[in-house]
């Protein structure tokens, strides 16, 4: 629910495990990006030990996926400034947390995952849709812009 304070003195707590999953693999700070919570995502992030490409055990997709799908921005920031993040990490088919965005049409978060060093562009979905395929499909001229500007520089 976004409840920082909360959050806090559960982590304060001895013997929390922020990395504790549901059965179906989501965890404390997958729902926070999921919802957007940033305040949550970076006190999350500043807990030793905590382990920001887990997956979920259903879809295969990262706290980072989710918050690209959502198109939730500063969450999106947070996470890749935490180290070790995986900003390629692919869900069980194969889409990418840029596949996902462009795909929505969040136009900030894909330009914000561009500046990214070894972002990949062009591995397909298992539909065989790159993000600029995705992006065409679904009418974001915006993001197909970026993308083909990022295609064209690199």
């Amino acid at each position: 629910q976004g409840y920082l304070d909360v959050v806090r003195a559960l982590l304060a707590a001895n013997g929390i495990q922020a990395n504790q999953a549901r059965d179906t693999g989501v965890t404390p700070l997958f729902i926070a990006c999921q919802e957007g919570h940033v305040d949550v995502v970076r006190a999350l992030l500043g807990v030793d030990g905590i382990q920001a490409n887990q997956a979920q055990t259903t879809t295969g997709c990262t706290p980072l996926f989710q918050a690209c799908q959502e198109g939730h921005l500063d969450v999106v920031r947070a996470l890749l400034g935490a180290d070790g993040i995986q900003a390629n990490q692919a869900n069980q088919k194969s889409q990418t947390p840029i596949n996902m965005a462009s795909f929505m049409g969040h136009v900030d978060v894909v330009r914000v995952l561009l500046s990214v060093p070894g972002i990949d562009i062009a591995t397909a979905d298992q539909w065989g849709d790159t993000p600029l395929q995705s992006a065409l499909k679904k009418g974001h001229s915006g993001v197909v812009s970026l993308l083909q500007e990022h295609s064209q520089s690199t």
